[in-house]
């Protein structure tokens, strides 16, 4: 029965790693897809309006949030800012229907998950202590 508690006791830090991994996985490739091509993708902000500096903004946020996502660096900030830019998303889509603001709105809801669970316990900083905890436990036993 210990296994069984312990697997269901894990589940929950399991979830958020894979939302993290996939939420920001989609917003690393959003974000290089657009990094990638930057003369284009300020001309696409400036078709809605929306002056070249955000185009920057909003490119280099979804690449480097990306990664803070998948790491689960800085979660909570990260969640919250990538949020502020898909409801920014959501807006400036509104009009092209479901079609246009369905993801973004997905993502707005999956970033808002993940704000809410925070980051889990498996994230950079969690291996970093126990691969840090491992290798002094083999050290003390290599002296002894």
């Amino acid at each position: 029965m210990e296994i069984i508690q312990k697997i269901f006791n894990a589940r929950g830090n399991w979830s958020v790693l894979v939302t993290r991994i996939i939420v920001g996985g989609i917003f690393i490739m959003s974000g290089y897809f657009k990094v990638s091509d930057m003369s284009q993708t300020v001309v696409q902000f400036a078709s809605m309006d929306i002056p070249a500096v955000f185009a920057y903004v909003v490119s280099y946020g979804e690449l480097i949030g990306g990664a803070f996502l998948v790491l689960g660096l800085w979660t909570e900030f990260t969640s919250l800012f990538l949020m502020v830019i898909m409801t920014g998303a959501v807006y400036f889509t509104s009009s092209k229907g479901f079609e246009g603001f369905g993801m973004p709105l997905v993502m707005l809801a999956s970033l808002f998950a993940i704000f809410g669970c925070g980051p889990g316990n498996y994230t950079a900083m969690h291996f970093k202590s126990f691969f840090k905890k491992l290798l002094s436990k083999n050290s003390t036993e290599v002296n002894s």
